[in-house]
C-alpha cells in the first residue's frame, strides 16, 4: 500500500543527488556527452531491457518495476525509440528519467505489487511532482551544473570573438545549440537549463555582454 506522503526534494537536493551519483560514476573522469545507459547498467539492482511495442501496449515510452522473486529493479524503454536515431536526444532524456525514478523513488516502486498498485501511483495527488522530480535530475544527469558551467564559459568566449557583443539573444541561440550538441540533449532541453537555478547561464550571458566581457 502506498504511503499518504510520499518522497518530496527540493532542486538543490536534485542537483547534489545527480553530482555525487555521476561523481561515485566517473570520478574526475566524466566527459560529455554522458552516457547515461552506462550509469544505468552500472548498478547492481537493475536490469535494463527493450521492449517491443511497449509504447503501442502502454502508452509510454519508458517505465521502471521492481521484480519481487529477483529483488530487482526492472528499466523497459520502448525498442523503437531506443532504435529510432533522429530521436537519439529523446531516448537518452527517457532513460535519465528511469534512472530518476529508481533513485529518487526506489522505496515506492519496491511497494508496488500489482498493475492496480501502479495505477494507484499514477493518481496519487503528488504524481505531477514525482514526475517532475525525475525529469529535474535527468536534466542534472545529462547536463551536469559544473561541467556546463565551464563548457559554456568556453563556447561563449569562442562566440563572442567572432560574432562581437552586439545581439545578446543571437549569442544565447548559438550558445543553446551548440551546448546541445556537445551535452546530446534536444536544444529546448538545454535552453531550460539554461535558464535555470543555480547556473543562470543565460543571465550570466547577459551580464558579460552589458559588460563586453568575453568570459562568463
Amino acid at each position: 500500500m502506498l504511503p499518504a506522503k510520499l518522497p518530496s526534494y527540493t532542486v538543490a537536493q536534485l542537483e547534489r543527488l545527480a553530482e555525487s551519483l555521476l561523481r561515485d560514476s566517473f570520478g574526475d573522469h566524466m566527459a560529455v556527452p554522458v552516457d547515461v545507459e552506462f550509469l544505468l547498467e552500472s548498478r547492481d539492482d537493475v536490469d535494463f531491457d527493450f521492449w517491443p511495442g511497449l509504447s503501442a501496449n502502454h502508452q509510454t515510452v519508458g517505465a521502471v518495476f521492481f521484480d519481487l522473486d529477483q529483488q530487482r529493479f526492472l528499466v523497459v524503454i520502448d525498442e523503437a525509440l531506443a532504435d529510432d536515431e533522429p530521436r537519439r536526444n529523446f531516448y537518452r532524456m527517457t532513460v535519465a528519467e528511469e534512472l530518476g525514478h529508481v533513485v529518487l523513488h526506489g522505496d515506492i516502486i519496491r511497494r508496488l505489487e500489482s498493475i492496480d498498485d501502479f495505477r494507484l501511483l499514477h493518481r496519487h495527488g503528488q504524481w505531477e511532482e514525482i514526475e517532475r522530480n525525475a525529469k529535474r535530475f535527468a536534466a542534472a544527469v545529462l547536463m551536469p551544473g559544473s561541467v556546463l558551467v565551464q563548457e559554456s564559459n568556453k563556447v561563449y568566449g569562442e562566440l563572442v570573438k567572432h560574432a562581437g557583443f552586439g545581439n545578446v539573444e543571437v549569442i544565447q541561440k548559438y550558445l543553446r545549440n551548440q551546448l546541445a550538441k556537445r551535452f546530446e540533449v534536444s536544444p529546448q532541453s538545454m535552453g531550460y537549463r539554461l535558464n535555470e537555478w543555480p547556473m543562470k547561464i543565460n543571465a550570466k550571458v547577459e551580464a558579460a555582454m552589458a559588460a563586453q566581457l568575453d568570459y562568463l
